[in-house]
């Protein structure tokens, strides 16, 4: 391998889908293979970070983790997402008057509202139509 595919912690973040700071944690973990240090910039090979993914080509094979977005369309098709439409069969068969979703902050209750929301309304299209 060349010395001279060197790039910096803002080009492995972009490839890794992460950020600079995670790339810097990885770079002292010894994680990225080879990186230097020089001053407080790091110098990483190209290789190391492909070889981190366990890909031998970066760009399509990760998806970025959604974060403070609520589009469910928007998160379903380009982000890592978990499939929770099996909770409307649920809430369909339980007959409640009201359901309550109780969750911690930045656990995906609008996110939950915003997928029944787009997918009911789906079906209301294909009833109509």
């Amino acid at each position: 391998m060349e010395r001279n595919d060197y790039i910096g912690t803002a080009k492995a973040a972009a490839m890794l889908h992460i950020t600079t700071r995670r790339v810097v944690g990885l770079c002292h973990e010894g994680k990225l293979i080879d990186a230097v240090q020089e001053g407080r910039n790091w110098k990483i090979p190209e290789e190391s970070v492909r070889a981190y993914t366990g890909t031998a080509e970066i760009g399509d094979s990760l998806l970025p983790c959604a974060v403070r977005n609520t589009s469910y369309v928007e998160i379903s098709s380009e982000c890592y997402y978990v499939d929770i439409t099996l909770l409307i069969r649920d809430l369909i068969d339980d007959h409640n008057m009201v359901t309550l979703f109780t969750r911690p902050r930045r656990f995906g209750k609008t996110l939950t509202i915003n997928m029944l929301k787009t997918l009911l309304k789906s079906v209301e299209v294909k009833m109509i139509g």
